[in-house]
């Protein structure tokens, strides 16, 4: 008669409830990034365009060292 590997079997249901738990957090948030998405569509205005890296470092370049 071979004995269940006991340690393992908490382990295995371990994962399983982390790898259900990370699931639900992905659920969420693709849900909020969907709701972003539809109301970036509706608001009015033109989205700014992002500063080049290059831009950024000059914002830099003043600073004492």
């Amino acid at each position: 008669m071979t004995k269940p590997n006991l340690v393992a079997d908490v382990f295995r249901q371990e994962a399983d409830l982390i790898k259900a738990g990370t699931q639900l957090q992905e659920q969420g948030l693709d849900l909020l990034i969907a709701e972003m998405r539809a109301l970036a569509a509706i608001l009015p205005g033109v989205a700014a365009p992002l500063a080049t890296e290059a831009e950024t470092e000059e914002g830099f370049d003043n600073m004492p060292v």
